[in-house]
């Protein structure tokens, strides 16, 4: 089984500023304190390419994450740190890499390894991990596979503080009239 996943994690402000700037890409909260998931969808890497303009990537063997993306990052670390994280895994064999920003600068440069970049990176944004789990674990990325496992098809998706969510009855209004 395979484990291929390319996501953004920071507490919620700072991805609701990054979900803006990136079009109102969808995120979800992970159930760990503040802390959100916003996955590099094809259509987030497209956008950060037309904003930014570098489609290269961050890295030789760095999954998925392009300078521009790095760049759209760094900016809104300004409001509190964020991690990208990647895995490319297929039964067994594979990497991991991630990467910190904070504060406007790289905070972790980016690690590509076979274990343990993510930890790293998790830690740097303040996550602690509830033993016996270790920070992969404890935000959950061992129950997701792909980033299709980010959506919730049964939840409400995660909107911004100035939005207003809809009343039960525009709701069901929605649901029977469409």
């Amino acid at each position: 089984m395979g484990h291929s996943v390319s996501t953004f994690i920071a507490a919620e402000p700072v991805i609701t500023r990054l979900s803006a700037t990136l079009g109102n890409a969808p995120f979800r909260q992970s159930g760990v304190g503040e802390l959100c998931f916003l996955p590099v969808t094809d259509e987030v890497f497209d956008l950060a390419t037309s904003l930014k303009g570098d489609s290269e990537p961050l890295r030789e063997g760095y999954y998925r994450f392009s300078k521009a993306l790095a760049a759209i990052a760094s900016e809104c670390s300004a409001t509190g740190p964020i991690a990208h994280v990647f895995t490319d895994y297929f039964g067994g064999d594979g990497t991991q890499g991630a990467t910190v920003w904070a504060s406007g600068k790289e905070a972790m440069a980016p690690d590509v390894d076979r274990q343990g970049p993510i930890n790293s990176a998790l830690r740097k944004i303040g996550l602690k991990a509830q033993p016996p789990l270790d920070e992969f674990d404890t935000i959950g990325l061992g129950n997701v596979r792909s980033n299709d496992d980010f959506v919730e098809p049964e939840a409400e998706p995660a909107v911004a503080p100035h939005a207003k969510p809809l009343s039960v009855l525009q709701r069901l209004r929605a649901l029977f009239v469409g």
